[in-house]
């Protein structure tokens, strides 16, 4: 009962660690995957990702960052991570912050 708590837990926490999202990005893949109606079998053929690395990733999390790219492209998915590591401008300090609050009026 304390993994299942654990890992609920770690789910909806704002807090997540690596793992949690190998899980969560895993669950997702699998939803989407299903709700497309596409096998295992059949997403490794149209991904040229071995079927055994898709099982072993919705159960684990686990897999090359190569490997979910190509299930990704797959899933019509890869444009999501054209934002990953995108740099915002953001203030840098606070003095920009009220400085482009002024501004604005």
């Amino acid at each position: 009962i304390y993994c299942i708590l654990v890992s609920y837990m770690s789910r909806y926490s704002k807090n997540k660690i690596p793992s949690d999202l190998l899980l969560i990005v895993s669950e997702n893949l699998k939803k989407l995957r299903k709700q497309k109606s596409i096998s295992q079998q059949k997403l490794s053929d149209k991904s040229g990702v071995p079927a055994i690395t898709i099982k072993r990733f919705e159960v684990s999390g686990k897999i090359s960052f190569e490997s979910l790219l190509k299930l990704a492209y797959a899933l019509n998915c890869l444009h999501q991570f054209e934002e990953l590591f995108q740099s915002k401008d953001l203030p840098k300090n606070l003095d920009q912050v009220f400085s482009d609050k002024t501004k604005a009026k």
